[in-house]
């Protein structure tokens, strides 16, 4: 299995644990969940995988009018980070017919879920704003997203270059941060930006022990 079909695979399992776990909780707050398929994959219960690059992997209603709230696309890293991996090149080349922009410059979703699988807990933070934020003139007249760290992604080997900027979680507005989710097994819940903060430092702490 190629490193592209490993990944997909992870999400499509945290995707399928998420799903059940998420639902009840919009619920109770008059929100409901469609489920957009994922390339390569086949659609149950979702609508056509070919909008999934437009509006990403989920679209959060409201179940008195059916009105769309937002749209949201869903990132997973297997390992906890202090910082939101933002890609800026999927693939990062010379030849300018095979360079690809990231989703950090193409995602047309309104919230990014990024979540840890080995904490079990998400971000839910508000795309537009956050690319705002990176792209406000902070240093001699540079955007904020040229003074953070640029890294190559290393999670998987990939035969493409995929380049991104490292965002600290600790340093992301909270106007931009909109909440967090636990995951606890078959439920969820909503948590505070701070018990997320606190989950990384603790999850980090066991790691180094």
């Amino acid at each position: 299995m190629s490193a592209f079909h490993a990944n997909s695979r992870f999400e499509s399992d945290f995707t399928a644990r998420l799903i059940p776990a998420i639902k009840p909780l919009l619920a109770e707050h008059n929100l409901g969940l469609t489920v957009m398929g994922r390339a390569g994959e086949a659609v149950k219960h979702g609508l056509d995988k070919s909008l999934q690059q437009e509006v990403g992997d989920f679209i959060v209603t409201n179940e008195a009018t059916g009105s769309i709230v937002h749209n949201v696309d869903l990132k997973v890293e297997r390992r906890t980070s202090f910082n939101l991996f933002f890609e800026t090149f999927s693939n990062a080349t010379l030849n300018p017919e095979k360079v690809r922009l990231g989703w950090g410059a193409m995602l047309k979703a309104d919230r990014l879920w990024y979540a840890f699988d080995d904490i079990n807990m998400i971000a839910v933070i508000d795309l537009h704003k956050l690319r705002e934020w990176l792209n406000e003139k902070v240093d001699r007249g540079r955007p904020r997203f040229t003074t953070l760290r640029e890294v190559c992604q290393s999670a998987h080997k990939q035969q493409n270059i995929t380049m991104g900027r490292l965002v600290p979680f600790s340093s992301i507005p909270v106007e931009i941060w909109k909440s967090s989710i636990l995951l606890n097994n078959t439920t969820a819940s909503f948590v505070g930006r701070d018990e997320f903060l606190r989950s990384l430092e603790a999850h980090s702490f066991k790691r180094s022990a």
